[in-house]
């Protein structure tokens, strides 16, 4: 069984193969041609570490994710997830590859969050971006973001002001402005899209620090139970939700704080939709659809897109 290094895999994902890919396997779930059960968690001793075995096939392969989650390697300074994919023939069960997968990680969630922000925009200016956590996720969200759609300014804020401001100094002059921001208030003001990126347990962004009633958020950062970057005020007058995985979302994502007799169930104007049909909509139907008001994309990071990528690598490689 071949052994794929990080190298590897970054010499032949290119953007254009990571968005083609993704796009593809969320046809193909939307088919039936892919499937996964739900991310089974082993939790350890320290809060917010875990493991996690995310198990999927497409069309032609089938696969496993083994992923470390370990969110107090932070005070550590240490990368806080490592991964490893094998990958399997779908048709003969052969051992196929053992992929390096940090890469694939981010790479397959920042193409998710700019596929699920191209199609909810549907063109809109943007203007102005914002970003909440300045971690690794953070450069690749932009990239692919980029791909997407256009941006003049960009505004980005971190509980570590050092790493905001390391992270606007390693941009240069791409952007026509680009503004560290001392709070989550100030850093998401006048911004059309809002990335959250934090492993925080409670809520940090609300409602009524949104100045502007077209505003589109990418909830990325709540992928496990327990994890939560949006307060209820912003389901409450959301307009439109888009999960990755609705069952997923459920209990990993933002929407797992959707449960029960609350007034996050009662919100009369709220459609909601899940990826994988709103990727294959036409333009006439994303109009019909998505309302441009306060919308939300839950992302909680699907088996199916590390298999996506680690075929595109195999195939690429062998």
């Amino acid at each position: 069984m071949r052994i794929i290094t990080e190298s590897e895999v970054r010499s032949v994902l290119t953007p254009k193969v990571v968005l083609e890919s993704i796009q593809g396997v969320f046809v193909e779930y939307a088919k039936g041609e892919a499937q996964m059960p739900s991310k089974v968690y082993l939790d350890m001793n320290t809060p917010g570490d875990d493991f996690r075995a995310m198990p999927a096939n497409t069309k032609d392969y089938a696969g496993i994710k083994w992923i470390a989650d370990y969110g107090s390697n932070f005070k550590k300074n240490i990368p806080t997830t490592d991964a490893v994919i094998i990958l399997n023939n779908k048709h003969t069960g052969k051992h196929l590859c053992l992929i390096e997968g940090n890469f694939i990680t981010q790479a397959r969630t920042a193409a998710t969050t700019a596929l699920a922000t191209k199609s909810i925009l549907m063109g809109d200016e943007t203007n102005r971006i914002a970003f909440i956590g300045c971690g690794a996720q953070t450069m690749p969200h932009l990239q692919f973001l980029l791909e997407v759609i256009d941006v003049k300014e960009i505004s980005l804020y971190d509980k570590d002001m050092s790493k905001a401001y390391n992270f606007a100094n390693a941009l240069g002059n791409v952007f026509e402005k680009i503004f560290v921001a001392s709070s989550v208030e100030d850093c998401v003001k006048d911004s059309r899209v809002i990335t959250t990126l934090t492993p925080s347990r409670s809520g940090i962004l609300s409602k009524k620090m949104l100045n502007s009633e077209n505003t589109h958020i990418n909830a990325v950062g709540a992928d496990a139970e327990g994890k939560r970057e949006l307060n209820d005020d912003i389901f409450f007058n959301c307009s439109t939700l888009v999960y990755d995985d609705k069952v997923q979302a459920s209990h990993s994502g933002e929407s797992q704080y959707r449960k029960g007799p609350s007034h996050l169930n009662t919100n009369p104007h709220l459609k909601q939709y899940e990826l994988k049909d709103v990727l294959r909509w036409p333009m006439q139907t994303l109009k019909e659809k998505i309302r441009s008001e306060l919308s939300v994309y839950d992302s909680t990071g699907l088996a199916i897109e590390d298999i996506a990528l680690a075929q595109a690598v195999y195939n690429k490689l062998k």
